[in-house]
């Protein structure tokens, strides 16, 4: 019994160690309810915008009728105008993510690009939302670092890259979680140079070993049940050695008839 035990316990040790960083938001305050000002200097989140003019562009906290919690963000672009909040954020080289986050917009022009999630610096954009929303609504896009890439930059934005808009859009319950597939039809991005895992496993049996930093942050509960797996399993191999040396050292039964 002790041995199946062992085995139970040695599969559950390995399954949240090769699971837990999956579905972890890697993100900072993602519902904004710790940020009491966001500038151009904050952290984790700051605000960036193509216009600079103060008359351009406003960038609000604001509480109640949030998605989530108390508290959201929202930008107003009153001229039109690139504008976002950013968070720069470490990421695992040659890993895939998924970007989201939950939007609603006010009076956004249709004719250019809406309330968005993206990695800052590329062209590839979430469906942007435009027009009037129907309360909160959910927008999405996938990333894929390459092997150099180990930060990237997550925008929430109203606007894009030669593509100013107008109108109000709020933002809350932002993710970045790193994914082992992308959904057929998924808008996706590429950041430096990824290669695909079955290129890179025939690229590796001719190249020499390369040890890749793990750079995502390492969850308490995961933490917690690996020690205790490894405590557990640890115990009942010592135990099952004791009594195996036990019994060999038992003298052998002698029954008299």
């Amino acid at each position: 019994m002790n041995k199946y035990v062992f085995l139970i316990l040695l599969f559950f040790l390995i399954f949240v160690v090769t699971t837990g960083t999956y579905g972890q938001n890697l993100l900072q305050d993602p519902s904004f309810e710790s940020m009491t000002e966001i500038t151009t200097e904050s952290n984790p989140w700051r605000f960036l915008a193509f216009n600079n003019d103060p008359a351009s562009t406003e960038f609000l906290i604001e509480k109640g009728e949030a998605h989530s919690g108390e508290h959201y963000v929202t930008i107003v672009n009153i001229k039109p105008n690139h504008a976002r909040f950013i968070q720069r954020v470490d990421v695992v080289p040659g890993t895939i993510y998924r970007l989201s986050c939950w939007t609603k917009t006010e009076s956004v022009g249709t004719e250019a690009k809406g309330a968005n999630i993206t990695e800052e610096g590329i062209i590839e954009i979430s469906p942007g939302i435009t027009g009037i929303s129907d309360g909160w609504v959910s927008t999405e896009m996938y990333l894929k670092t390459g092997e150099e890439v180990e930060s990237i930059v997550v925008s929430i934005s109203l606007g894009g890259y030669y593509a100013t808009n107008t109108g109000e859009a709020s933002f809350d319950d932002v993710s970045l979680e790193p994914v082992t597939a992308i959904p057929q039809g998924a808008i996706v991005a590429t950041k430096g140079n990824y290669i695909e895992k079955e290129k890179k496993a025939a690229q590796d049996k001719k190249q020499p070993v390369r040890i890749v930093k793990n750079t995502e942050p390492v969850n308490g509960i995961v933490l917690i049940a690996v020690i205790i797996g490894i405590i557990c399993a640890a115990f009942i191999t010592g135990r099952i050695i004791f009594i195996n040396i036990k019994k060999k050292k038992m003298p052998a039964r002698t029954d008299k008839t």
